[in-house]
């Protein structure tokens, strides 16, 4: 199994649909699409800003420790 980590940023989508009118305004201002949000097809990686960046990932995911973890988990 191959799983991706995504932190799309602010999306239209309908998981905020009760945020009121503020979140409403915002999301117009702001909001991305959810095709943006979700990003390029990848395998396996961190994606962050609807870009591949394994580059922020935590030094414990990279260290051999957080690779046994992943095996556990």
């Amino acid at each position: 199994m191959i799983l991706n980590m995504l932190n799309p940023g602010l999306c239209h989508s309908e998981l905020a649909r009760d945020g009121g009118l503020f979140l409403a305004f915002m999301k117009f201002l702001l909001a991305r699409t959810t095709e943006v949000g979700a990003g390029p097809e990848s395998h396996g990686k961190y994606m962050t800003d609807a870009q591949v960046n394994d580059d922020a990932l935590s030094g414990f995911v990279k260290s051999a420790d957080g690779k046994e973890a992943s095996k556990k988990v």
